[in-house]
């Protein structure tokens, strides 16, 4: 059980009592059954360390995650969840560079896209060693890009084993090529500048990951799940599925500075144990126990933390509060004109709501959408949320032929409780009490859960109601705002490119997003284009999430990386 001492669930109960008259459950993250009894965290699994290199402690730092997705490790299959054990024993064709967002050479020593944006070519590095001992070379590159997007993915894809966006990608792909000695080319339908950074570490995604290719064709697609080999900071000594993942550093992790590289980003210990435990109360404990150095962190944690002789540090815009009017391109919708979806944003009290349920830490009212502070295309002021007017949310009200909110139909509301953002609902349940008292709308809102709901509005079943839910941030927006508003038939768009009221933006978010351009002219064109659909209002936000991370005694400090959700930057992790 949550402790009840931490001040801000006092506040949360007492809002939610005085406001709504009654309480909406705050469970969160038991979405998973948990692999160990209630209240008790596995000991340790024995292993044998060997000696330690130069400057690196013996010793085992033991992690607690709240999930491992769908546990595979093929970066094929792996989903986006997996990257928490994904990027310890894997890496990308190229490496973010931290907190600008960016990416710099890695296992691809150099790249260049061609001038129609369609082609890019990745020059590979000599020199890069897989855990069994095998040199990456050109053959490994192309196998496994090839499997994920080319020939290879069209045999895949008839067998279902591609996930949804690596789908996507493989289908607008033209080809995967090895070009020269060093040389792999992907060339894609329609013009992709953001390839790059969609096949980084910095990226959201396991699609940039390379296997030792001998190996996967040596044990084939069960061998490989059965015995993981990848070319990451750390290799796979055992782990039981859904459970617990051991892993051991490797010594021959190719981003170090004698292969040139300007960091070591090699851990500074020897073991890492990462532990599947879903159920946030049980994590904490173990924390407080010493039985864990690192856990994935809530709200109602951080004080038992900080008393217990830990510490907490956060993850910067990992996350944003996703705000979606849903198929609103018809004039028959009742949230079809701009002047209600931008009255209903003014008329939300986001500073206030954020100092009473979460706090300054934790949520940021900053960004608009998937652009926060580090995003590319962020503009201060610009692509930040609307500040809270009510007279201003009146008037555009009634520009639009409602006022006071007469002759709007009764708006339906969905969301979920989600594991990366405690108490959506009751936030959900806040906003929908100030509509009422300050517009007099008439609001419903729908607690549903991730998969129904997610189902339900891919398939067009739900228009004209208002989404809101948590959703990952990113460096590069051009993925999502392409599916938004560019494309005809993805399932994600805001906005039909072929309705009328559409056609611009879908043909600014062309123009200015999906040609080549030099870094500079790019940014500036993002900006361009967000100010624009920020104005437009079918997507927006309340604010930025950082996810806090709890510290054990023993270490001494940690620094992840803004905008990912995951474990990033182990190697920045010391013990006292």
């Amino acid at each position: 059980m949550r402790k009840k001492t931490d001040w801000m669930h006092f506040v949360l109960l007492g809002m939610v009592l005085l406001v709504f008259g009654w309480v909406v459950g705050c469970g969160g993250e038991e979405a998973t059954p948990t692999p160990t009894k209630p209240g008790v965290v596995a000991t340790p699994t024995p292993v044998t360390t060997p000696p330690p290199a130069t400057g690196v402690r013996s010793a085992t730092v033991t992690e607690l995650i709240n999930t491992a997705g769908n546990g595979l490790f093929d970066p094929t299959r792996i989903d986006e969840i997996g990257l928490q054990y994904g990027r310890m024993f894997q890496t990308s064709l190229m490496e973010e560079t931290g907190k600008s967002g960016g990416i710099t050479p890695g296992i691809a020593k150099s790249w260049e896209m061609s001038p129609d944006g369609k082609a890019w070519t990745f020059t590979i590095r000599d020199g890069v060693k897989a855990h069994n001992g095998e040199a990456i070379n050109v053959d490994d590159v192309f196998g496994s890009l090839d499997s994920r997007f080319g020939a290879v993915a069209k045999v895949r894809i008839a067998a279902g084993e591609l996930t949804s966006t690596t789908l996507t990608t493989a289908q607008g792909t033209q080809s995967v090529e090895k070009v020269d000695p060093d040389k792999v080319r992907i060339t894609m339908k329609e013009p992709r500048p953001d390839l790059a950074y969609f096949l980084s570490s910095a990226g959201y995604g396991p699609y940039g990951f390379i296997i030792p290719m001998d190996y996967w064709n040596q044990v084939g697609k069960d061998g490989y799940e059965a015995k993981p080999v990848g070319v990451g900071p750390f290799k796979v000594v055992s782990f039981i599925p859904q459970q617990e993942i051991v892993f051991e550093r490797f010594d021959d992790y190719y981003y170090q500075p004698k292969n040139g590289f300007p960091e070591d980003r090699r851990p500074k210990f020897t073991r890492l144990i990462q532990r599947i435990v879903p159920e946030a109360a049980t994590r904490s404990a173990a924390l407080q126990a010493g039985q864990a150095d690192l856990i994935q962190a809530n709200l109602f944690m951080l004080t038992d933390i900080e008393k217990a002789g830990g510490k907490v540090v956060y993850t910067e815009e990992t996350n944003y509060l996703r705000f979606i009017f849903r198929d609103c391109w018809t004039p028959d919708m009742w949230c079809y004109k701009k002047e209600v979806r931008q009255a209903l944003e003014y008329a939300i009290d986001k500073e206030t709501l954020v100092q009473q349920l979460y706090g300054p830490k934790i949520a940021v009212v900053k960004g608009w959408a998937h652009v926060t502070p580090n995003a590319m295309g962020y503009l201060p002021g610009v692509t930040d949320p609307f500040p809270y007017d009510v007279k201003k949310a009146k008037e555009l009200l009634a520009q639009a032929g409602f006022p006071e909110g007469k002759g709007l139909p009764v708006i339906k509301m969905y969301t979920f409780q989600a594991d990366e953002l405690p108490l959506v609902v009751e936030l959900a349940s806040a906003v929908a009490s100030g509509w009422r008292k300050q517009l007099g709308l008439q609001i419903e809102v729908v607690v549903s859960d991730a998969t129904s709901f997610g189902a339900r509005s891919n398939a067009r079943q739900l228009p004209g109601i208002i989404e809101f839910r948590p959703n990952e941030a990113r460096y590069n927006g051009l993925g999502i705002t392409r599916s938004q508003y560019f494309s005809p038939t993805s399932v994600s768009r805001v906005c039909d490119p072929v309705a009328p009221d559409c056609v611009e933006m879908a043909k600014l978010v062309g123009e200015r997003m999906l040609q080549p351009a030099d870094p500079a002219t790019l940014f500036k064109n993002y900006q361009e284009v967000y100010t624009v659909l920020r104005d437009n209002s079918r997507n927006g936000s309340l604010f930025y999430v950082n996810t806090p991370w709890g510290l054990g005694p023993r270490v001494k400090d940690y620094k992840p990386w803004p905008l990912m959700s995951y474990t990033t930057a182990i190697w920045t992790l010391e013990l006292k």
